[in-house]
């Protein structure tokens, strides 16, 4: 349920977050793009056209045509560059960048539409450099945010949240109250997506407050959506039953006032969302008939405006009401209507859903037959799920870490701090190189500039001296530029001409002063902070040789003053730092690269472990405490339902953690699907003597020295719910039986799966059930983590008497009990391996 609201929230987000104005109305719209059609027949090679092919573009892109306007868009850019290779005209030049930064705008808003990130962020990156040369500043936060949406999308909320801030900040600075509104409710739902709820909070009432107050009445129900949002996710966290209801009191609140408003301005999407959310509080209130109207409405909504997808949402919400209020014969019909419209659409999610869905129906039938057809097909089309995502996911995988590529992922993802560490000491050191000769060289500057302003009045002897200080300039390999009190530009030294290519004559054709030949967007306020704290600025720009060619400079700005402290001059040091931008660029990207990849792998395990539903489904009163230690996992547990009284469940630790771990676990639990599936092998102990075969064929382990010695520790469970009766087989990996206050450890065979070339089987182990038993199967990363006072291991007697003395409580409180324990333990330390304890009572 909690992700269909973050995705009804994102759709919230990207709709709000769009780059412009949406027409008033469907005919107005067609009108418009028919008249630009009109327009564009007989327009000539010059501005004008570029202008209508880019409404034309906006206008597609607004419909969701995303093809239409890439077509436009990019006619635009094209026609855009060829006019700006002809063109000379500075206001001419200036007007086709402002087209062109449009055209780059609309190409990534479309490539973003249909997910193509790369390109969209491109595009965008393409389109701030434009605004920053124009110094358009509402242009530089637009670009700003939509590459923060774009890092937001691939999952990197720090670089999003970093991006949404710089257009926060110069949306405020210019007093852009839309466009601030806008930028709160991006920050927020990065923060939701984080579940920082305290943070999110106060960002979605200063987008409220903003919409408000510019009477934005679809911003304000956008607001109250997601504040109700956030109260709903508090109260299903809350573990106080009181803060629960008054958490889901407020949501419904906001949910309220956001339907009412949505109903005011015709927003008929939005009717349906409010409808689906406020359903969902009663639903979670146990207030199912007004759970059930709720849904009944959206329903009637959806299909008066022919929303297929909201219909089939509100089949499966209402079929499933009418579920748990045992309406069997209701549920049946709207089920079975959910599962025929999935299909209809092709939607495979919706499939499962309805699967799963007249499993439970069938079962509390009691018609057990139908109940294991249905959730057989579950079972087949969730796997089938798994393999087209993951098949592809895991070629693309190895053949990042593949050979060598592998070996260096693996170095650098584990040295990364050392290598932080390393830059950060290089740097440093660099700067304090740079600042020493920056210093050396600005004192040096200080007293030529002293001795000229106390002995020279007129220009002309200020040359002359000027000319004394390019003597000590020219032989410098770093670029020096002189500009006045108002920054107009004086003199620089061959050290720039030799850096750039420009004399000072070609500089002045750029521009009289220094703002308006700077590559830097921010020079303005670096030249202000500069002059107001006496002190010199330091900063990085990206310039353009006289040869076409990319450099990146850092320069030294320092205010020269008169003893009164009246501003002189203004000087610049240019230093090329191309080189090490490039390099700090490519370890950047390296890092980003890596990130990316083990980003694209943690969604491998997470789609392939089951989800905590599944597991309460078949083991109701049970825990599992998962955290790894890296992005990616070498633990993982795994469930196997055989029928409705038995079920097999085991926690896994396979070699190493990280990325090897991560290989290790997805071809582990592949296999252990395929026996089970497959062979309908059900003994633990045989299943145990089959997967260390197949692991030993599938990495073609032998004896020989050198050979791949990778393989799994692990303790398999089967339980039979109705015979009380436990089997159990392990490699290395104990089980731990609580009753009545006294443990019983059921010891695991002392060797691994694979690696090991013993003939003889794994043991299987079989123990009578009582009412009230509690069993624990875990790896080894708990007991090993190191921490405490001492920072000594926290070692299994430990482990036991905790187990001991938690076992009476909830399987829910056992597992934050786990977590607390072990967070307080570590402290600050670095968790050592990965972490994965399963609990279950009988």
């Amino acid at each position: 349920m909690k992700q269909i609201l973050i995705l009804t929230l994102l759709l919230s987000h990207l709709l709000f977050s769009g780059l412009f104005a949406q027409p008033s109305g469907k005919n107005a719209q067609n009108s418009t793009i028919d008249s630009l059609l009109q327009v564009l027949k007989t327009a000539k090679e010059d501005t004008s056209k570029v202008n209508t092919l880019n409404q034309l573009g906006l206008q597609y892109i607004s419909i969701s045509s995303n093809d239409l306007s890439l077509q436009y868009s990019q006619q635009a850019h094209k026609l855009t560059e060829h006019l700006i290779s002809i063109n000379t005209k500075d206001t001419e030049l200036r007007v086709l960048k402002k087209a062109n930064a449009l055209a780059y705008n609309t190409i990534g808003r479309a490539n973003l539409n249909v997910g193509n990130y790369e390109t969209a962020l491109d595009c965008f990156l393409k389109s701030l450099k434009l605004k920053e040369e124009m110094g358009d500043q509402k242009g530089i936060a637009n670009a700003y945010n939509n590459i923060g949406i774009i890092y937001y999308y691939r999952g990197n909320y720090e670089k999003s949240l970093e991006n949404y801030l710089k257009s926060l900040k110069i949306r405020e600075d210019i007093n852009d109250k839309p466009g601030t509104a806008m930028t709160y409710s991006n920050i927020g739902t990065v923060y939701i997506n984080q579940e920082n709820y305290e943070k999110a909070l106060p960002n979605f009432y200063k987008y409220l407050k903003v919409s408000t107050e510019i009477g934005d009445k679809q911003g304000m129900c956008n607001s109250y959506n997601n504040i109700g949002l956030v109260f709903y996710f508090q109260g299903i966290l809350s573990k106080s039953k009181t803060i629960a209801a008054e958490k889901m009191a407020l949501a419904l609140e906001n949910y309220t006032k956001s339907l009412k408003l949505t109903e005011e301005i015709g927003n008929i999407q939005g009717v349906v969302t409010s409808y689906n959310n406020i359903g969902n509080i009663y639903e979670h209130q146990g207030n199912y008939e007004k759970a059930l109207s709720t849904h009944l409405k959206s329903l009637k909504t959806s299909e008066e405006i022919g929303d297929k997808n909201g219909t089939l949402n509100s089949y499966l919400n209402i079929g499933n009401i009418n579920l748990k209020q045992n309406k069997l014969k209701d549920a049946d019909s709207f089920l079975n209507n959910a599962l025929t419209l999935s299909k209809e659409l092709g939607k495979k999610d919706g499939i499962k859903a309805s699967y799963g869905a007249l499993s439970d129906l069938y079962e509390k039938k009691g018609d057990y037959k139908q109940a294991h057809y249905y959730h057989k097909l579950y079972s087949e089309i969730k796997d089938t799920l798994l393999n087209e995502e993951s098949s592809k996911q895991m070629t693309e995988m190895s053949a990042k870490y593949d050979s060598e590529q592998k070996d260096k992922a693996i170095q650098l993802l584990n040295k990364d701090k050392e290598t932080q560490a390393s830059l950060a000491i290089e740097e440093k050191r660099r700067q304090q190189v740079i600042l020493y000769s920056v210093l050396g060289f600005s004192i040096l500057v200080i007293v030529f500039s002293l001795f000229i302003y106390r002995n020279l009045r007129q220009k002309k002897k200020l040359n002359i001296e000027l000319e004394k200080l390019s003597i000590v300039a020219r032989e410098t390999d770093n670029g020096v530029l002189i500009c006045g009190p108002n920054g107009e530009i004086e003199w620089c030294n061959t050290g720039l001409t030799r850096l750039l290519g420009y004399t000072l004559e070609d500089l002045k054709q750029k521009g009289n002063t220094l703002e308006e030949i700077s590559s830097s967007s921010e020079i303005k306020t670096i030249i202000h902070q500069s002059i107001e704290n006496k002190k010199p600025s330091t900063y990085q720009s990206l310039n353009i040789s006289k040869d076409g060619k990319a450099r990146w400079m850092q320069s030294t700005l320092t205010p020269i003053l008169d003893n009164a402290g009246n501003l002189k001059k203004l000087v610049v040091i240019d230093m090329d730092v191309t080189d090490r931008k490039q390099a700090d660029d490519e370890i950047r990207q390296k890092n980003q690269n890596i990130t990316d990849s083990l980003n694209y792998a943690k969604r491998i395990q997470q789609a392939i472990l089951p989800s905590r539903e599944f597991v309460k489904t078949f083991i109701p009163d049970s825990c599992i405490l998962f955290n790894p230690k890296n992005i990616v996992s070498g633990d993982f547990y795994w469930i196997h339902p055989i029928n409705e009284h038995e079920v097999l469940i085991a926690a896994v630790d396979c070699t190493g953690h990280g990325v090897p771990g991560a290989f290790m676990s997805i071809m582990s639990f592949n296999l252990l699907e395929q026996l089970v599936k497959e062979h309908q092998v059900y003994e633990p102990a045989l299943i145990l003597n089959d997967l260390s075969k197949a692991v030993i064929k599938a990495l073609k382990q032998t004896n020989e020295i050198g050979m791949v010695k990778d393989g799994m520790d692990i303790a398999l469970c089967k339980i039979n719910y109705k015979t009380l009766e436990l089997e159990y087989a392990g490699a290395h990996n104990a089980l731990y039986l609580i009753r009545n206050g006294i443990l019983m450890e059921t010891k695991a065979d002392q060797r691994a799966i694979g690696i090991s070339m013993a003939t003889n089987d794994f043991l299987n182990h079989k123990i009578k059930l009582e009412k009230g038993d509690c069993i624990y199967i875990f790896t080894d990363g708990f007991v090993d983590q190191k921490g405490g006072p001492e920072n000594k291991k926290f070692f299994y007697r430990p482990f036991q008497k905790l187990l001991i003395d938690m076992h009476h409580l909830e399987m829910q409180e056992q597992e934050l009990k786990l977590e607390k324990t072990i967070s307080e333990w570590k402290g600050k330390k670095e968790q050592i391996d990965d972490i994965l304890v399963i609990g279950v009572r009988i």
